[in-house]
């Protein structure tokens, strides 16, 4: 009777492993297309730091905002959460859309006006 128990349990045992080994596998070699887009980090001189996405410099910001730093998200939370890490302003609090990834219109349109923009350099 121990013996059929012991059967039993290595014989499920055996399956979980196994379903977990293929698990690990399909999800190491799916590719998952997620868009990316490009965010950018400007500071102005007073020290006013923005996040952009969209490729385009807002109206808001002067000539003398000066360009900082570039990073890839895939969504606004994800790009949020960076931003937060990079300044150290603590735990980015998402709202509900945030969460959704970016569409890859998203990214053509960004890479549409990347192309176009013009960038003074100092």
């Amino acid at each position: 009777m121990q013996t059929i128990n012991l059967q039993r349990q290595l014989s499920a045992r055996s399956g979980r492993i196994a379903t977990f080994i293929f698990l690990t596998w399909l999800l190491n070699h799916l590719e998952v297309e997620m868009a990316s887009l490009l965010h950018e980090v400007w500071e102005e001189e007073d020290g006013i730091t923005v996040c952009i996405a969209n490729g385009s410099r807002p109206e808001f910001m002067t000539a003398d905002a000066r360009f900082i730093a570039t990073f890839e998200a895939s969504s606004w939370t994800e790009a949020m959460t960076k931003y937060y890490e990079m300044y150290d302003f603590g735990v980015y609090k998402p709202f509900d859309s945030s969460s959704e990834p970016y569409s890859e219109e998203s990214k053509a349109r960004q890479i549409d006006q990347l192309k176009t923009r013009q960038i003074r350099l100092t």
